[in-house]
């Protein structure tokens, strides 16, 4: 998958929401886009082609990396 990682101090989620539009609008890809920190929830960090994660989708994967690392923090704690 191309991965584009925007940093810096200034227009980062200006220039993130600029390129991920484009490449949706214009060359017709599907997109996945993170930003920090939220405004107002915490899905509106995470965007499937321009649309906030679902409540549904963002429990499900939450709960999944929760119980993952639950289930294997005696390997983390080992290192």
């Amino acid at each position: 998958p191309l991965i584009i990682h925007i940093t810096g101090t200034k227009g980062k989620g200006s220039t993130l929401s600029y390129c991920e539009s484009l490449l949706r609008n214009t060359y017709g890809l599907t997109t996945g886009m993170f930003t920090s920190p939220h405004l107002v929830c915490i899905r509106e960090r995470i965007r499937i082609n321009g649309i906030p994660v679902s409540k549904k989708v963002f429990a499900e994967v939450y709960w999944t990396v929760r119980r993952t690392l639950e289930e294997n923090s005696h390997v983390m704690l080992q290192q």
